[in-house]
């Protein structure tokens, strides 16, 4: 229902990047008459298979796990990745 404009796809397209569920988005439009449907194509991160911290001889596993979001088995996120960083280098 909105209005077609190519600042509102890229807008649009920067939002879904930002969840940091996808390696890789694109969009395209088809047009149906006066109006337009706009679909992105996003292409998803991996699976962790494992997600392990070693060489702390400070913190435990358990510890390390409380302050991180990745986890195995899970679809990677490149934005919780980067909060795992912070908060690894916080602990």
């Amino acid at each position: 229902g909105d209005e077609l404009s190519p600042e509102r796809i890229e807008r649009d397209k920067l939002a879904i990047e930002g969840l940091g569920w996808f390696r890789l988005v694109t969009s395209a439009f088809q047009r149906m008459g006066n109006e337009a449907r706009v679909v992105f194509v996003v292409t998803e991160w991996p699976r962790v298979n494992q997600f392990e911290i070693t060489g702390s001889t400070i913190f435990r596993q358990d510890q390390i796990d409380a302050v991180t979001k990745t986890r195995a088995e899970q679809v990677f996120n490149v934005v919780n990745f980067e909060a795992d960083l912070n908060a690894i280098s916080k602990l």
